[in-house]
């Protein structure tokens, strides 16, 4: 029949009307995401640049780019986005390696004075004791390395250099007490 709740006719399944039937399910409203703020986007590219800068320095340090390196940082550090303790890290690394011993110097104890509370102070002021051997400021490498001996820190003999240290001192002070001696009479 035409009519009914027969399954072929245009009433009942599949038909025009009735269940199924050409209609289509329209809900109450429709859902549009929130809408970010200029802050939140702000926050969003500030994140990106951050990410950005920090992984030029990572693949200019692994690259053992110190050039590099010291390049990103110093664009970064003028502009106060050195975003990570790492940053200041690597900037001094690269001075280390480039035998910039002053520069390095400067760059690890920023490092040490910006992010105070770092798991690797001791192993940063060792890096600022070698530096400083190096630029020939030798009794302020004695009181770093000391410094890291005093907390447990014995790393390439530590011991043995501070005793040559200490003994390279004394020979300096005794040659110049000999030569103030000399120069006095």
């Amino acid at each position: 029949t035409s009519s009914g709740y027969g399954y072929g006719g245009t009433v009942g399944y599949g038909g025009t009307t009735g269940y199924g039937g050409g209609k289509t399910y329209q809900p109450a409203y429709t859902y549009t995401p929130p809408q970010k703020s200029d802050w939140e986007i702000q926050q969003e590219r500030a994140a990106e640049d951050k990410k950005k800068r920090y992984e030029s320095v990572i693949k200019a340090y692994n690259a053992s780019n110190w050039n590099d390196v010291i390049y990103f940082c110093n664009i970064y550090s003028s502009n106060n986005q050195m975003d990570t303790p790492e940053m200041w890290f690597y900037y001094g690394y690269a001075y280390h390696r480039l035998n910039r011993y002053n520069e390095a110097v400067a760059a690890y104890q920023k490092y040490l004075y910006t992010y105070p509370d770092r798991n690797n102070l001791v192993i940063t002021r060792s890096n600022i004791a070698y530096c400083l051997v190096d630029a020939g400021k030798k009794q302020e490498a004695l009181k770093e390395l000391k410094y890291c001996q005093e907390r447990g820190y014995n790393v390439e003999n530590l011991a043995s250099r501070i005793r040559a240290l200490e003994e390279e001192l004394n020979k300096t002070s005794t040659k110049e007490e000999a030569k103030r001696a000399f120069e006095a009479e």
